[in-house]
């Protein structure tokens, strides 16, 4: 199976596919996505991660004298993807907080969780919410939220992890 829209997806008025992975650049920065999504979009207080394959992010907060709170957005399309798990860590369990992750899938809510745990995870099955085989893919949007926290020092990690490519047999 080849791993790339039939369709391209619309991305704020921008027509965006998925193929082998690709490089981007911004200024003197040169980003790197993997094949299963197009390239990011990272709004607020969010930053990505370039590295090789890499689907990582961190949210850092607010500058000040102190990370007093922090939100922010990613969003990506996909397409072949089955499952896949979303990977939310506070780097620095010194500082434990609260966190509020939303995910949704082509502007439907999939799942919500505010929670002060280190690190949870949400895992999604596109084919259990019926989202499989779509020739144009899936419009992925992960918020994230830290309303009040003292010392965001390390920063929130979001990745996605464990990618499952389908459909399944």
């Amino acid at each position: 199976m080849s791993n790339h829209l039939i369709q391209p997806i619309d991305i704020d008025g921008t027509l965006y596919c998925c193929n082998s992975g690709g490089f981007f650049n911004i200024g003197d920065n040169v980003w790197d996505y993997p094949n299963w999504r197009t390239i990011d979009f990272v709004d607020g207080d969010i930053a990505g991660v370039a590295s090789e394959g890499t689907s990582s992010w961190t949210l850092y907060g607010s500058p000040g004298p102190f990370y007093e709170s922090g939100s922010g957005s990613i969003r990506f399309a996909t397409c072949c993807l089955w499952k896949a798990t979303i990977i939310i860590q506070n780097v620095n369990p010194g500082y434990p907080c609260v966190t509020t992750v939303r995910l949704e899938i082509n502007d439907v809510l999939i799942e919500e969780i505010t929670t002060d745990d280190l690190t949870f995870e949400i895992a999604v099955d596109l084919n259990d919410l019926g989202l499989m085989g779509r020739a144009c893919g899936n419009l992925w949007a992960i918020f994230v939220e830290v309303p009040d926290y003292e010392a965001l020092f390390g920063g929130i990690r979001i990745a996605i992890e464990d990618v499952t490519f389908g459909p399944p047999v």
